[in-house]
């Protein structure tokens, strides 16, 4: 039976006055029935504030829809959860409100159908920017392009952006024709006539060429890899690949191209296929996975061939060990991100086999990244590998090195060879490294024993998983300290704080690293939080470094000034992503609008670590809706 409406509501019903007795409802702060009453009145305006105003943004999505408001439809998008979006995306398309739509799909990350509704919405470029998040989606892309041509023959932007995508698919003779026609007096005109200059130089055409680059000048005429990647340096090689270190012309990141073979050579003429034999394997191991801590792929060049990766400005884990022993918890947190990352692998069948130092990255955070899967192997795992193509022996398990069969144990001895290496500072020979209780006072044999089980010869006496290996680590104490005893004394992890940013927070730096922090107090509450910020996989988030007791300190990835004030429709719904992982934890941010969004030093959203332990979903939902600025 429902309730009674207040006396002077119902008045006002009876007379027929619906519109007066929702909007006196709503002074009253029955919002639910102010939006039943402005339904009735057919206000549907008034209806969708007055649902957004009580939190139901799926019910606003449809009234705004009545209504035909597209401003009111992107607010209540903004705020909707991602569960909802196909319904609505549905009733969008249904009401031929095509971009609302095309928006719902893109929080889906459903790029395809998403594409075809901004197709129908006549807006070509953003089509095309969706059909190139699909996988094998570029040739949809160009003909998204080339209808809108059709219709706007001069547009600079869809010119540039269609002769781009063919350059970077190596259809030199086909960007031609688009870049030719970008309209002098441009933005977009100098930055055509330099891919012009490289598609002629890549087709041998003699006298376009010279042309352009006489219009560019010699200085910005420099040869691009792929006519797209500008060589910094060449960082690193291995049996089958060299690691070149170069900036993307497309979007000013520096990233990391890994080049099977010689340049210039094919990798099948440069060792009868085994390069481009590691070159297949590994793009599709890394296509299949999708982890935090496994070095994402970015994009892959049959031309070489090539894989282009983020260039991680933290180094290798070689690089840290290089400088002496690592404490025993960071050693541990790194190592356990190793293992989360070689579970996921493992649970999808695909086996790493070239566990070594050189293959832990760094991002400027400090974070780890598993990275070359070069030799991995997926499916059959009695296919084996000799050690000259894998590379540093000691690191490869017993069996591995016999030539038998690798298995997912076999992995977890390479993650026990990595401690060993961090705790003792040895990286050439594992097998003869000390105790790692001989090396630190605060070690004991039991850590000695833990980590024996790792290295066990007999892989059957090695845990099952990674992620048992991980729970057994993490039944034992690491310190947190470095007092080595047969070892050099290697630079202690520390960070001093240099100035005061605001009341909660201080800088410093990690001297281990050279990384800047932010230090704060530790407190009970934080310390909870951090223990959930921590587990939270999204990469917007500012990361939890370690917890530092003896000092009695929190550190956080620094965050920089660059703090946001107002965010677009687009932003707001990459925020609302990250921030699911974290509600469905039954936990919410609470500070968004006071400081929690900033931009890092590539200009990404990021979102600041909050000790606000009695936030909820719906505040941040307000918070969202506030921050978001009107399209």
């Amino acid at each position: 039976m429902t309730n009674p409406l207040d006396p002077a509501i119902q008045a006002l019903v009876d007379a027929e006055q619906l519109d007066a007795a929702a909007a006196l409802a709503e002074q009253r702060g029955q919002a639910g029935l102010a939006v039943d009453l402005f339904e009735r009145a057919c206000s549907f305006e008034r209806a969708c504030n007055a649902a957004l105003t009580m939190g139901n943004p799926r019910r606003a999505a449809a009234l705004a829809l009545r209504a035909g408001d597209e401003t009111l439809f992107l607010s209540a998008l903004a705020q909707l959860p991602v569960d909802d979006c196909a319904k609505v995306a549905f009733d969008a398309e249904r009401a031929r409100f095509f971009r609302g739509a095309a928006l719902a799909y893109e929080r889906l990350e459903q790029w395809t159908r998403a594409a075809t509704a901004w197709e129908a919405a006549r807006e070509w470029g953003a089509a095309a920017r969706c059909y190139e998040l699909e996988d094998g989606g570029a040739g949809n892309a160009a003909k998204a392009l080339e209808a809108g041509l059709r219709h706007e023959p001069d547009r600079a932007d869809w010119l540039l952006m269609i002769g781009r995508l063919l350059v970077s698919h190596g259809k030199f003779e086909a960007s031609m024709k688009y870049l030719q026609r970008v309209p002098k007096g441009t933005t977009e005109h100098t930055e055509a006539i330099k891919l012009l200059y490289h598609a002629a130089s890549a087709l041998g055409l003699s006298r376009v060429a010279p042309e352009a680059k006489a219009h560019l000048g010699e200085q910005n005429a420099t040869d691009l890899l792929l006519g797209r990647y500008e060589l910094i340096a060449q960082w690193a090689s291995t049996p089958t690949a060299r690691i070149l270190r170069c900036r993307d012309r497309t979007s000013g990141h520096e990233v990391a191209l890994k080049w099977f073979g010689p340049l210039g050579l094919s990798a099948d003429a440069a060792d009868g296929g085994g390069a481009t034999a590691c070159f297949i394997r590994e793009t599709r191991a890394l296509q299949l996975l999708r982890h935090p801590h496994i070095v994402r792929l970015i994009d892959y060049h049959e031309d070489g061939p090539v894989l282009v990766f983020p260039w991680m400005t933290g180094g290798t884990l070689g690089d840290l060990i290089a400088r002496g022993p690592i404490v025993p918890a960071r050693a541990v947190e790194i190592v356990s991100a190793i293992l989360d990352a070689v579970g996921e692998a493992h649970r999808i069948g695909i086996l790493h086999r070239d566990l070594k130092p050189t293959n832990v990255l760094f991002d400027d955070a400090g974070t780890p990244y598993l990275a070359d899967f070069g030799v991995a192997h997926m499916g059959d795992a009695s296919v084996t590998m000799t050690a000259a193509v894998i590379g540093t022996i000691g690191f490869m398990s017993p069996e591995q090195r016999k030539g038998c069969a690798a298995s997912p144990r076999s992995d977890l001895y390479g993650v026990g060879a990595l401690l060993i290496a961090m705790l003792t500072g040895e990286q050439q020979d594992i097998g003869r490294a000390p105790a790692p209780s001989a090396c630190h006072r605060n070690l004991t044999p039991d850590h000695d024993a833990l980590i024996a089980t790792l290295l066990a010869i007999d892989p059957g006496e090695r845990p099952e998983t990674a992620y048992t290996a991980k729970s057994l680590l993490f039944t034992i104490v690491w310190p947190g300290t470095l007092e080595p005893m047969l070892v050099p004394r290697a630079p202690i992890r520390d960070a001093t704080p240099s100035s005061v940013r605001n009341r909660l927070s201080g800088t410093g730096v990690d001297t281990f690293t050279g990384n800047s922090i932010d230090a704060l107090p530790l407190t009970p509450d934080r310390l909870v939080r951090a223990r959930v910020f921590a587990r939270v996989r999204a990469a917007a988030f500012q990361t939890v470094l370690r917890v530092d007791e003896a000092r009695n300190e929190l550190w956080l990835e620094r965050r920089s000034e660059d703090l946001v004030a107002r965010i677009s429709l687009h932003e707001s719904a990459l925020i609302i992503h990250a921030l699911d992982d974290l509600w469905t934890r039954g936990h919410g941010h609470g500070r968004l609008s006071q400081g929690g969004l900033y931009r890092d030093g590539l200009g990404c959203l990021r979102i600041a670590f909050s000790d606000d332990t009695h936030a909820t979903r719906e505040c941040d939902m307000l918070a969202i809706a506030s921050l978001t600025a009107p399209q």
